[in-house]
């Protein structure tokens, strides 16, 4: 996946949704209209709304620390 996005960025290569999802740019991909695609968006969100607010900060700052400072940072930040 990593050489794939090296090559798109390097390219400026266009690409299509499927592909966007296929490497891992996007979680997934809606067909339709504008209308659709703003329903599912709001669909996620409102399931992320409805768990636990404390879980989901914990999982953001987790992920940030993994991102930002490497593994040992994250497991730190869950623990």
């Amino acid at each position: 996946m990593q050489n794939q996005i090296r090559e798109l960025c390097f390219t400026g290569r266009t690409f299509d949704a499927t592909t966007a999802a296929r490497i891992g740019l996007v979680s997934h991909v809606v067909d339709g209209s504008g209308a659709q695609v703003r329903n599912a968006a709001l669909e996620l969100a409102k399931h992320i709304a409805g768990l636990s607010p404390v879980a989901v900060a914990g999982t953001k700052a987790a992920l940030l620390a993994s991102r930002d400072q490497g593994v040992a940072a994250g497991l730190n930040q869950v623990r």
